[in-house]
Formats: structure tokens, C-alpha cells, sequence
């Protein structure tokens, strides 16, 4: 063991000892080419990316332009109104907490007033922590049901816009067992909707009564910003 233990500490010196010799590293995007999970090589030695998950983190914009669209590149925590910043701080703060209890997000406001900016903030935090997740929209995920997708293999599931579609019972029957099962293994379930908390339990009865029990609540109540900004923040 202790030969071994030399072996290492003689690597791992040697490492830091050419990392030093080197003046300049390059920038992003070529640091990009090689990177996995926030490391890159450079010269064959491996070196944190301090720019990870950052917006202008090529693999992440990559990422949030694929999975839900180039319009969400630019958002920003700081334009979150101001009692929801408070609480999206806390629990972006404390993510490990609460994926270990398995609480996630009811996101709740009018249309346009940042909800799927929210999703995108927790998402970015979620990829510098490196745990997993899926997002749809309520619409493709209501079509996973014809997929073999094991509901429990990534930490955070992500819903949008629960309430625009109009479900047949077989498709009630899928939410309540996707949402029942999350529950029941403690994996959080954030979801935003432009329904009201009364509106979500009448049309989701059972759904709603899981996610209120265990998620923190977000409710927006400003007015589009759609309208105000003709963007997203």
C-alpha cells in the first residue's frame, strides 16, 4: 500500500509541477473540445473549467437550445421578482437537501411571467452539480407513455406547463402514476403551470395533493413579461 501511495503522490506531483510550467490556457470554446463534465485537457493534463454551466458555457447553451429553446439563453436569477428570487436562492442553495428529501418546485403564475426561466436557473445549477434530470413539456411528456422510460433513474423530473392540455383518462392514469411513483421514492418533481392552486387540485386531485405535500411553492404574480420586454429574462 505504501508503494503505491508513492506511485500516486509522485503523479499527482508531477501533474502540478507541469501545470505550472504552463503560462496560458486556452479560452472557451477550444477548452470545449475536450471537455467532460467541466474538465478539460490541455497538453494532456485535466483541468477544471471555471466557466461550467456558466450561460456562456457552450455545452450547457448547447444543452438548454436542444431541450427547450434558444430563447432561454440569456436568463438571469436577478430578474426573478423578488420574493420568488428569495426562495429559488434557498433551494438552489441547498439542491442536495432537496433531492435527498425529495422536494421539488410547484412553479404557479400567469403566462409570460418567467416560470420555464425558472426551470432553466434550476437546470443550471443542476448541471454544475453534475446530477441528472429530464424536462418536458407536458405535451411530450404525455407521450412517453408509449416509451420504456424507468421514471426513477435521474434525480430531477421536470414538467412544463401542467394545465394547457386537455388529458383522456388513460393519460390522467400515466401522470398520477409518474407523479405517485416519484413521490413514493422520494425524487423530486418540479413542475410550472398557469393554473391557479385550486385550479391544479380540481383538475389534478391526486397529482396536486403529492406536490403540494412535498414541494416549495413558487407563485409569480407580476404580469407578462412577454408583453413588457418582448423577451424572456
Amino acid at each position: 500500500m505504501d508503494e503505491i501511495k508513492k506511485v500516486i503522490d509522485e503523479i499527482i506531483e508531477d501533474i502540478k509541477k507541469r501545470r505550472g510550467e504552463i503560462k496560458e490556457i486556452p479560452k472557451v470554446p477550444e477548452r470545449c473540445e475536450s471537455c467532460y463534465d467541466g474538465e478539460f485537457l490541455y497538453k494532456n493534463l485535466p483541468f477544471v473549467c471555471e466557466f461550467y454551466g456558466d450561460m456562456n458555457c457552450l455545452i450547457f447553451r448547447e444543452l438548454i437550445k436542444e431541450e427547450i429553446g434558444k430563447i432561454f439563453l440569456n436568463v438571469s436569477i436577478d430578474k426573478v421578482e423578488d420574493k420568488a428570487k428569495l426562495i429559488l436562492s434557498n433551494y438552489l442553495s441547498n439542491i442536495k437537501n432537496m433531492l435527498r428529501d425529495g422536494k421539488g418546485l410547484n412553479i404557479i403564475g400567469d403566462i409570460g411571467t418567467g416560470k420555464t426561466s425558472i426551470i432553466v436557473l434550476i437546470i443550471q445549477k443542476l448541471f454544475k452539480e453534475k446530477l441528472s434530470f429530464k424536462y418536458y413539456y407536458i405535451k411530450s411528456f404525455i407521450d412517453t407513455q408509449y416509451e420504456n422510460i424507468n421514471f426513477n433513474s435521474f434525480d430531477f423530473l421536470f414538467i412544463d406547463d401542467i394545465g394547457v392540455e386537455s388529458l383522456s383518462e388513460k393519460d390522467s392514469l400515466y401522470l398520477n402514476y409518474v407523479i405517485d411513483l416519484r413521490y413514493r421514492f422520494k425524487r423530486p418533481v418540479v413542475i410550472t403551470s398557469n393554473l391557479s392552486e385550486n385550479e391544479l387540485r380540481d383538475k389534478y386531485p391526486r397529482v396536486f395533493d403529492r406536490l403540494l405535500s412535498k414541494n416549495v411553492k413558487i407563485v409569480l404574480e407580476g404580469s407578462s413579461r412577454r408583453k413588457a420586454y418582448g423577451k424572456f429574462f
